[in-house]
């Protein structure tokens, strides 16, 4: 084999300047030409999920920006979000076609369910139309209903076509108020511990972000509108859903989660 000509060897160099000075600009292409592909990141939930659509911000977008920067690549989102769903909406809407071919493909999926089945169960309690000699049958018949939902939506997950690689994350459902301020909490938090222990047991497919006690404490009695040093404003709005501070929490636990499960790897 002949030694390359001098000329040969300088368009090899200046091939690889070119290459490294388009990287610092754009991204360096691969050697087969073909560029580095975003990640795939499909969410589903509620309006906490929603929020980005509806608000411009929301859990899903800061946990997007914080998967770009660990990754150092660009992620293209997938939100199939809906407010005021209930977990047996997010279930019909995860068994369309557009969204299981999003999780074929996702490498990264996220979905919170429940809140809405708790939150109107509790409405029906405090109006004292619950049912029942105690007036809590809507609390039971919520939870039954929310766990044979959550039931179907995981193995909906596990079951269809998706990476071996992909990465599902969950998390637990907040109390909307503290022990203290809500005359209804002793009967009612009970109810959302059955859900929250469900999420726990049988999540099987994701890791799970324990967000009730980053919103409620580790007692679960806390109030989300507390004052705390790292959010003078509380955790939530007016309204009950997180405000950025709330949205920060719930971004950086699933964060944690993402890079622990990649470090696994």
């Amino acid at each position: 084999m002949r030694s390359p000509t001098a000329g040969a060897v300088l368009r090899g160099v200046m091939a690889i300047a070119v290459c490294f000075a388009g990287a610092m600009l754009a991204g360096c292409s691969r050697s087969d030409g073909a560029t580095e592909r975003p990640l795939s990141y499909v969410a589903f939930g509620d309006s906490l999920a929603a929020w980005e659509t509806l608000h411009g911000f929301g859990y899903t977008k800061s946990f997007k920006d914080a998967l770009a920067s660990d990754r150092k690549r660009e992620v293209a989102e997938t939100n199939f979000g809906h407010a005021g769903d209930y977990s047996v909406d997010m279930l019909a809407i995860l068994r369309q076609a557009a969204s299981l071919e999003a999780v074929r493909t996702a490498d990264v999926v996220t979905w919170n369910a429940g809140t809405n089945d708790f939150l109107n169960a509790r409405y029906e309690y405090r109006t004292e139309i619950c049912g029942g000699a105690d007036n809590q049958d809507c609390l039971r018949r919520a939870v039954a209903s929310f766990q044979e939902n959550w039931d179907a939506i995981v193995e909906t997950l596990r079951s269809a076509p998706h990476k071996s690689d992909a990465v599902f994350l969950t998390m637990t459902l907040f109390y909307p108020e503290g022990a203290d301020g809500d005359p209804s909490y002793a009967a009612t938090a009970p109810y959302l511990e059955q859900m929250n222990a469900h999420i726990r047991a049988s999540s099987g497919v994701a890791r799970v972000a324990d967000v009730q006690a980053l919103f409620n404490g580790a007692d679960g009695r806390a109030a989300p509108q507390a004052v705390r040093a790292s959010a003078p404003e509380g955790l939530v709005e007016d309204d009950g859903h997180p405000n950025a501070a709330g949205v920060a929490l719930i971004a950086d636990a699933l964060r944690a989660l993402a890079a622990a499960r990649e470090a696994a790897e």
